[in-house]
């Protein structure tokens, strides 16, 4: 969440939800890649992968929240984090 910047050029916006397009083993291959391999720098030694199970579990228990959920959910983020922005 917060901004990024890409070749100098910084960005701020929303990523639209990706969750119902992918299945439990998709979002459990893209969440390991992004600690694996775009975070390796920060992964303590006793990090355990991501399983489908837990993921399925997490999809299972949490109800789809629609685009202006979740947007609320960032601005709340912001002014708890405004370091984010």
């Amino acid at each position: 969440m917060g901004s990024i910047t890409i070749g100098g050029v910084p960005y701020l916006g929303v990523m639209p939800a990706q969750g119902p397009s992918l299945d439990a083993k998709s979002i459990r291959d893209a969440l390991n890649y992004a600690v694996q391999v775009l975070d390796k720098g920060n992964v303590k030694p006793n990090w355990r992968p991501f399983s489908t199970d837990e993921v399925q579990r997490v999809i299972s228990a949490k109800p789809v929240t629609s685009a202006v959920e979740n947007g609320r959910l960032r601005q709340d983020l912001l002014s708890k984090y405004p370091d984010l922005q």
